[in-house]
């Protein structure tokens, strides 16, 4: 499991240093990770929505220009 992770971690961050990756080899590992993680019982889930409504945005960002 944290081999896989390694993995993919290292071939992502090949390709935001512009680096030519292997796709196929990087889904296969996905692929496998995501496999091995729903045999665990590991499932996705959402993470928790703390974008604030544009109202308490407004609220926040302009408090101080209404003074």
């Amino acid at each position: 499991m944290a081999c896989l992770g390694a993995m993919l971690k290292d071939a992502a961050a090949n390709y935001l240093e512009g680096e030519p990756i292997d796709i196929n080899e990087f889904m296969a590992l996905t692929n496998a990770q995501r496999r091995l993680l729903a045999d665990l019982g590991l499932e996705r889930r959402a993470l928790k929505d703390i974008t604030p409504s544009l109202k308490d945005y407004a609220a926040t960002k302009y408090a101080g220009a209404a003074s």
